[in-house]
């Protein structure tokens, strides 16, 4: 290989390499946001796919709560989302998880917000 065939490989990679470290931090910040928003104290957020955030509550209070109240939240959660970053779909996922970090789940509820335009 020449040497500028190498080098374009090397900012190529430098570039994807970049864009994931934004993107990483983006979601980091994120889940903080949504901690402090929605006053919960263990929060995941990750992107799947095509761009969709996977919000998950672990542990959450309104994991008692009824499936109208869970909507809401997703709904909320979406909204909030969608207001600072450009994605397709936000999903929320309550999770049951009484051992603590690394302990099994016991209970995973889904959720698609649906954002009030």
């Amino acid at each position: 290989m020449s040497k500028r065939a190498l080098w374009l490989l090397a900012c190529l990679a430098l570039c994807a390499s970049c864009q994931k470290l934004t993107l990483f931090r983006d979601m980091m910040s994120l889940r903080g946001q949504i901690a402090t928003q929605f006053h919960e104290a263990r929060v995941q957020v990750n992107v799947i796919g095509n761009g969709t955030v996977v919000v998950t509550f672990i542990n959450s209070p309104l994991n008692a709560a009824s499936v109208e109240e869970k909507q809401k939240r997703a709904d909320e959660v979406a909204a909030f989302v969608m207001k600072k970053h450009q994605v397709p779909e936000v999903r929320t996922f309550f999770v049951s998880q009484p051992g603590g970090a690394g302990g099994s789940v016991t209970d995973l509820e889904r959720y698609t917000g649906h954002p009030k335009s």
